[in-house]
């Protein structure tokens, strides 16, 4: 083989991810122990079509196919197979804590038929009630309720598909039907409906917040039509554009902070634009830059804050040829304009990376999964160590091969490369790298070939000799031609 072919260019990427290890299940076992501070908590174990939170309480929605009970009369679905979908409402102590189910519903479709699902918009929650619509109004279920309570109406002049949000004493519903949304308050007490706004039919992403008196008591309620971020002033009546290009947002209501020189009053709305994070300021109409990755395959996802830190999550797509991966880092920083982010956890994606929802309460932060697991994690949790990886040297390899790579090789013969690596600090684990040669027109991307997985722990001290602890990767027949 022509030596310049087999000494070509090589481009070695190292991804070193500090994988979270599977999420334990948050239950009322005695006697065991406790997980790391740091460990991800599942806290529903699937089918969860989104969630809420009124402290101490998390609550969801699951979409589940359960066997057709009994007492379902035939005459009332002649044709229908053996499943049928149940609807249920559940909770759980964001601490931890035994599962109790609310509330259980049969759906309107059987297992496997589009349009299964009564409950028509998201849940959202107070200390007293849950919300939610229905194909035929706007409803209220104590959040002590049991299977088999009834739902209790509270309008029927909003229903069907609808995003709610609520503040205070006031719910307010974004309802689409024709083409169209309207905007519209509805009391909470008395069940009193006050249209606010119409608006375009792809409106959605609802959610409202209240100023308080240093800000002018004002509640403002935002939404989004593709990438714009609209806010309406329910003081005023007025409504402005406050975002562009936008694909993820979260909005606080006042936040007080205090020093020796006084107090500051803020109310800040966060959104991300691909690969940036801005900071909406209500009270002045400012916008700033906060952060950006610096990565157009890195975008920023599900932003959460709590008034001291801004919580997101960072991800990475990376594709060898056809195939793409999706990974996550929920990362950490101030609310400020300066400091850099601490990684958190990385969570492995696949196709698509799968978090859905981002929320905080407390000391934790909650998220959904495409798996329909809700999960906890502390706010608090230390910054993953990151640790300097170096790639040490590359052997060639037909047969056997010295550190010179001197041995001779030969064309159109099975070829293996060893990309040795080590770390500058401690073992890390779950380590990934890919194999290019730069100058092949394919653009071809090579994947480890190692017996125990595509990933190795790369040691501070390891051993050449040790086939598992370098990457091997074998190099296509177009590789070894000249």
């Amino acid at each position: 083989m022509k030596r310049h072919l087999l000494l070509f260019t090589l481009v070695i990427l190292l991804l070193a991810t500090a994988i979270a290890p599977p999420p334990a299940t948050a239950d009322a076992t005695a006697n065991r122990p406790a997980a790391p501070a740091a460990d991800p908590i599942v806290l529903a174990s699937g089918n969860a079509a989104d969630f809420d939170i009124a402290a101490p309480k998390l609550f969801w929605r699951d979409l589940i196919c359960t066997p057709r009970p009994p007492n379902l009369a035939a005459a009332a679905a002649p044709a229908a197979p053996a499943a049928y979908y149940f609807e249920s409402i559940r909770r759980v102590a964001t601490t931890g804590s035994e599962l109790r189910r609310l509330y259980d519903v049969p759906a309107d479709a059987y297992c496997g038929e589009a349009g299964g699902g009564s409950l028509t918009s998201n849940l959202v929650a107070d200390a007293d009630y849950l919300y939610f619509t229905t194909a035929d109004a706007l409803v209220r279920l104590s959040t002590a309720a049991n299977p088999g309570d009834a739902a209790e109406v509270l309008s029927t002049a909003v229903r069907g598909d609808a995003d709610l949000a609520q503040v205070g004493g006031q719910v307010w519903v974004l309802n689409r039907q024709g083409g169209f949304a309207a905007l519209h308050r509805v009391d909470k007490a008395s069940g009193a409906v006050t249209f606010a706004l119409l608006l375009n039919g792809g409106a959605h992403d609802l959610t409202a917040a209240t100023a308080g008196l240093a800000l002018g008591a004002r509640t403002l309620v935002m939404w989004r039509e593709g990438g714009t971020v609209n806010r309406y002033n329910a003081t005023t009546g007025g409504v402005d554009v406050i975002g562009l290009n936008v694909t993820h947002y979260t909005a606080e209501g006042q936040v007080t902070t205090c020093d020796i020189s006084g107090c500051t009053a803020t109310s800040y709305v966060f959104m991300s634009t691909g690969t940036q994070i801005w900071r909406f300021d209500n009270g002045s109409g400012q916008t700033v830059l906060l952060y950006d990755t610096g990565d157009p395959n890195t975008t920023v996802a599900h932003l959460a804050a709590d008034g001291e830190n801004l919580f997101f999550f960072e991800v990475f797509r990376s594709c060898e040829g056809f195939v793409c991966q999706e990974t996550g880092t929920l990362k950490r920083r101030g609310r400020g304009t300066t400091g850099g982010a601490d990684a958190l956890l990385i969570r492995p994606g696949d196709i698509s990376f799968p978090v859905r929802q981002l929320r905080h309460d407390g000391a934790w932060l909650f998220w959904r999964e495409a798996s329909g697991q809700i999960i906890r994690f502390p706010k608090n949790a230390a910054a993953l160590p990151v640790v300097n990886l170096r790639v040490t040297g590359l052997r060639v390899v037909q047969s056997v091969q010295d550190a010179a790579n001197s041995v001779p090789l030969v064309e159109r013969k099975r070829t293996f490369v060893r990309v040795l690596v080590r770390s500058d600090g401690p073992a890390v684990p779950n380590v990934r790298a890919t194999l290019a040669r730069v100058d092949d027109p394919a653009g071809q991307v090579l994947l480890p070939i190692n017996a125990a997985g595509p990933r190795i722990t790369v040691l501070p001290i390891p051993d050449i000799t040790a086939v598992e602890q370098a990457f091997l990767f074998e190099l296509p027949w177009t590789w070894t031609t000249g």
